[in-house]
């Protein structure tokens, strides 16, 4: 049958409305109004890693505890002073004999190469310094505590409360000992140290003219040596003593005679002395007979 002219598909356009209405269901889901888009999490910050650096200096301060280091640093373009902390435990400190120590040990004036750690902040955390010794002439202008540096030898004739070193000068010199002070490359104290050991000290000279060691070395352990006591019955041209009947002491060039705390000569050993001789000993028998002087005690 023929379609009338004028007279809609009923089929067509009810398909076509059905489209149109889907369309705008779906728009208005996508933009309801009053619709946000969710926020996105941002990434969780992190501060930034420390990173190395390297200085060399002059110290200035050196906090008692230990706990920080203050240096003037060196070389073209720098600027200072930097504080640097030091860590118990963490942070080596080596002096310049290659002995590790305490952070301490440091002293105004000494320079040092630092490495370490540089945080964020710009705050300095040291895990190694290096004590090269004071700087040539003194410490400079500034420094606290510039203390000049020196090294003595002597015979400790005094323990307490310090040891007392009588000197080759002739003048007795309070060497004071703290816990960085190291006897013969080992931490000791002054427990270690005997009456009549022969020692060269180093350290730095303190106002009162005393000395803080820094190490010490026993030249001559007198607790350990061959010691023989009398009185002087004969002295020969050879540079020899004879004590009683038969004991034979010679005298060496590095012989040191000491009463009490004053050094003394050979020409104080006559006939009738009582002394005390430390040596070694270079012929055998319970009692030595023949003994190499390398300290002589007079005792009146």
């Amino acid at each position: 049958m023929p379609q009338r002219i004028g007279t809609p598909n009923r089929a067509g356009a009810g398909a076509a409305a059905a489209a149109v209405a889907l369309a705008l269901l779906m728009l208005l889901a996508v933009h309801r109004p009053g619709a946000t888009t969710p926020a996105q999490p941002e990434p969780p910050s992190s501060a930034a890693p420390p990173v190395r650096f390297e200085v060399k200096g002059t110290v200035t301060s050196v906090r008692a505890d230990g706990a920080t280091l203050t240096i003037l640093p060196e070389g073209p373009g720098a600027q200072g002073p930097l504080v640097i902390r030091m860590v118990a435990g963490g942070t080596v400190v080596v002096m310049d004999d290659g002995v590790s120590t305490e952070p301490h040990a440091a002293q105004p004036g000494d320079r040092v190469p630092v490495w370490g750690w540089r945080y964020a902040d710009g705050a300095l955390t040291a895990g190694r310094v290096h004590v090269l010794g004071r700087r040539a002439g003194g410490a400079s202008a500034g420094i606290a505590r510039a203390e000049a540096r020196s090294t003595i030898r002597g015979v400790i004739v005094g323990r307490a409360p310090a040891v007392s070193l009588l000197t080759e000068q002739g003048t007795v010199r309070v060497v004071v000992l703290t816990a960085a002070t190291r006897v013969n490359g080992q931490r000791s104290s002054s427990a270690d140290l005997r009456v009549y050991d022969i020692v060269s000290a180093d350290g730095t000279v303190n106002a009162d003219g005393s000395i803080t060691a820094i190490r010490i070395s026993v030249e001559f352990a007198a607790t350990s040596a061959a010691r023989v006591t009398g009185v002087i019955s004969q002295v020969t041209a050879e540079s020899s003593l004879v004590l009683g009947p038969s004991t034979w002491v010679n005298l060496l060039p590095e012989t040191w005679i000491v009463q009490g705390t004053s050094r003394r000569s050979p020409r104080d050993l006559v006939p009738g002395t009582a002394v005390t001789v430390y040596g070694t000993t270079s012929a055998g028998g319970p009692r030595p007979t023949v003994i190499a002087a390398r300290l002589i005690v007079i005792s009146r």
